[in-house]
């Protein structure tokens, strides 16, 4: 292994190229993307639609409110397909609860 002084006075950089970088960040996107691949698909929370609103019991109901609030109270969010909300509840929404 040679020593700092060494590869300065050879010329060599201690430093990066930028072909090595761009090989090193390249690799590790597609590492990224590759394991993204792998962990399977996303999941959405549903769209309460009037059916299914009218399915659940107000035990359901009750139970869905706290998961959702456990899950705010431990900071984790959930992941929205706003375009099919949208799609469900553009003739009309439905609530299953209303809080005072």
């Amino acid at each position: 292994m040679q020593s700092k002084t060494m590869k300065a006075a050879s010329g060599e950089s201690q430093y990066l190229s930028r072909r090595t970088f761009l090989k090193l960040t390249s690799g590790a996107a597609m590492t990224g993307v590759f394991s993204a691949s792998l962990s399977g698909s996303l999941v959405y929370a549903d769209a309460l639609g009037k059916e299914k609103r009218d399915k659940m019991t107000p035990d359901e109901i009750l139970a869905a409110l706290k998961r959702g609030n456990a899950n705010f109270s431990k900071g984790l969010r959930t992941s929205r397909n706003y375009i099919n909300e949208q799609k469900v509840t553009a003739k009309g929404q439905y609530p299953a609860a209303i809080v005072l």
